[in-house]
């Protein structure tokens, strides 16, 4: 398990509601859970959440 955060952090990106920006929304978001210290193990299942949603 991490250690909690000691700040919340937000991001955003906005893109138009298409199976075509996938690949884009799942590079942000695993690029900023990488940056935030998150495990390889823990980004792979991130980045599946995202391609569920």
């Amino acid at each position: 398990m991490t250690a909690p955060l000691n700040k919340a952090t937000t991001y955003q990106k906005r893109v138009n509601a298409s199976t075509q920006n996938l690949s884009a929304i799942r590079n942000f978001v695993s690029k900023h859970a990488e940056e935030q210290g998150f495990s390889a193990q823990k980004v792979a299942d991130i980045e599946l959440a995202v391609d569920e949603a």
